[in-house]
């Protein structure tokens, strides 16, 4: 998953990320904090929630998949 898409509303490019911990309620522990990305859009303000651990694994496995050069 990128976030570097255009805005859903207006169709901006321009945004900034934002990282944040919110609850979450876990049938094990009752309580549990997962992080969070708020991307922001700076034309309009429309805000876009993705869960911090599937951007994460999506960029290890985008990195894993890219070849290393040979020295």
């Amino acid at each position: 998953m990128r976030l570097d898409v255009t805005c859903l509303k207006c169709a901006s490019v321009k945004y900034y990320v934002k990282t944040v911990v919110l609850p979450e309620k876990n049938k094990v522990l009752k309580l549990h904090f997962g992080t969070y990305y708020l991307k922001v859009c700076a034309e309009c303000g429309f805000v876009e929630i993705y869960a911090a651990e599937i951007v994460d694994k999506d960029k290890e496995k985008v990195q894993n998949e890219i070849p290393n050069p040979e020295v």
